[in-house]
């Protein structure tokens, strides 16, 4: 029996070749584990997404029930600022960027201990 290939109790091997670090290949097995799991819930979406598609293109659903599935994968547009409509309202026109604007106006008030909230809150 050959002694090439051992491993000794340093952790080297008969023929000079290091053994892998042990936190090494536990990091790697974790991270191939996630991304295992990510793709799966990649493939699982998009068979999602694939299935509202073909509902939609059903001519014999409903409209009501085409608009349910395809509902949860639109992403709503935000919001505008409050403050950027309200400094518009009163005709602030300080520089092109409302939203500079309105960020500066936030941190002076924040520098004097106030703070824009809605009512109620």
């Amino acid at each position: 029996m050959s002694e090439y290939g051992k491993i000794h109790t340093d952790g080297s091997r008969s023929g000079g070749q290091p053994v892998g670090d042990p936190l090494t290949c536990r990091a790697c097995a974790q991270n191939r584990g996630t991304i295992l799991q990510l793709k799966r819930e990649l493939a699982d979406f998009k068979q999602e997404v694939s299935d509202a598609v073909e509902a939609y293109s059903n001519p014999y659903s409903s409209d009501e029930a085409k608009w349910e599935k395809l509902k949860s994968f639109i992403i709503p547009k935000p919001k505008p600022d409050p403050l950027v409509e309200a400094m518009k309202k009163m005709g602030w026109y300080l520089s092109e960027s409302f939203q500079t604007d309105a960020e500066n106006f936030r941190a002076a008030l924040d520098n004097f201990g106030f703070e824009i909230r809605e009512k109620g809150q």
